[in-house]
């Protein structure tokens, strides 16, 4: 069996939105009605899973939606 670029593409794309919408949903959870809507813009448009990866672990102990805005600033 040989592995489709384009099968394989699909599936990076559905990780990448999954850990996009779980990101999303941690922080509207954590902060209700708080999560600026570019923040949530961010989110959606990065395309690293590493980082989005990173930002889902600062999201679940960051204390306030102010210090995570400020880490998607660096």
């Amino acid at each position: 069996m040989t592995d489709s670029e384009v099968v394989n593409k699909w599936m990076e794309e559905t990780k990448l939105e999954n850990t996009r919408n779980l990101l999303i949903c941690l922080l509207e959870e954590r902060f209700p009605n708080a999560v600026p809507s570019d923040v949530i813009m961010t989110i959606r448009q990065n395309p690293s899973a590493p980082i989005l990866n990173d930002w889902f672990r600062k999201a679940a102990t960051i204390p306030s939606i102010d210090d995570f805005v400020r880490i998607l600033q660096k």
